[in-house]
């Protein structure tokens, strides 16, 4: 097989992704440095540079394949099929009487086991 691979390693795609992380970095390291300011404006100061950072990433190769992805899995979402509200519930029903009844069924073999061990040891100790 002489199947030859496309890599795309431009530099301008490594640029992106690391002025993204230290846009990112900086962020960070400004909302404690400027700690004794509202959290509010912080917070948006976080946010901003967020989406700006992955407005950023978004424009390499990696960046669209991950956007196709993202694109594609809410399409498959919207396609499933819900269980409707009765499903639902019967469902959970279901799984509460089992989980009801297996608990029983375990203390009842716990209660015998004890029961069992009880009996052996005042026969073996007396």
């Amino acid at each position: 097989m002489n199947a030859k691979v496309e890599t795309h390693n431009d530099k301008s795609y490594n640029f992106l992704w690391v002025f993204a992380f230290l846009l990112i970095a900086g962020a960070l390291a400004a909302n404690f440095y400027y700690a004794e300011y509202s959290l509010l404006f912080r917070m948006m100061g976080l946010v901003l540079s967020s989406v700006i950072a992955l407005a950023l990433v978004s424009r390499s190769q990696a960046g669209r394949r991950a956007w196709q992805y993202w694109c594609e899995a809410t399409e498959e979402v919207r396609r499933m099929v819900w269980p409707t509200r009765k499903e639902v519930l019967q469902s959970t029903g279901a799984v509460l009487l089992m989980a009801f009844v297996m608990g029983l069924l375990l203390w009842g073999v716990d209660t015998f086991l004890l029961w069992a061990v009880s009996a052996v040891n005042q026969l073996w100790w007396s």
